[in-house]
């Protein structure tokens, strides 16, 4: 078997070529991923985040992502379901009246206030699916959280901060409110 030198040379200089570029590509995407601590809202220290918080930052974006896919039909109910609430409360204080001296029930009121409880109790049954997912999506994102959390705090020890924010490229262009005391 013959190899043509040039034709070994040039396939070298790609190789060394494409390592150098994803090698880069790699450490550029370390830094575009930072960890902030903050105390009394100014940053106290920065630091980039390693290939391992980076990829558990990234799944945790992701399983936030499902979770607002998923409370879309909720927050479409919503509305419903304060409307319900607020409904329930009115027929409740004006079914119960009390004074000092006297517990007065209407009867009347009461009914009433059982057939918004049974409205409100079929919307949910009909959203049950929804609510189960949501549950279920949580856990997920407990999980990942949770995971995400050990990685960046094994660095962190040693520093006293009120916060931490991430700053990536997934959310570069936003401003980041701090609220002293909270």
């Amino acid at each position: 078997m013959t190899f043509n030198k040039k034709r070994v040379s040039a396939l070298i200089v790609s190789c060394l070529l494409a390592t150098t570029v994803l090698a880069n590509s790699d450490s550029n995407t370390n830094t575009e991923y930072k960890i902030q601590l903050v105390k009394n809202c100014q940053v106290i220290s920065e630091k980039s985040m390693n290939a391992e918080q980076i990829k558990a930052y990234i799944a945790l974006k992701k399983e936030e992502d499902k979770m607002a896919a998923l409370e879309h039909p909720i927050k479409a109910i919503e509305a419903q379901l304060n409307d319900y609430s607020q409904q329930i409360e009115a027929l409740t204080a004006k079914a119960i009246q009390e004074d000092s001296k006297t517990l007065h029930i209407n009867k009347s009121y009461l009914k009433e206030q059982e057939q918004v409880v049974a409205q409100l109790n079929t919307l949910v049954k009909n959203h049950q699916n929804d609510f189960k997912a949501l549950e279920s999506q949580g856990n997920a994102i407990g999980e990942v959280a949770d995971n995400f959390t050990d990685l960046i705090e094994a660095d962190l020890d040693e520093f006293d901060y009120d916060s931490l924010r991430i700053r990536s490229p997934l959310n570069k262009d936003k401003e980041f409110q701090c609220q002293r005391g909270i």
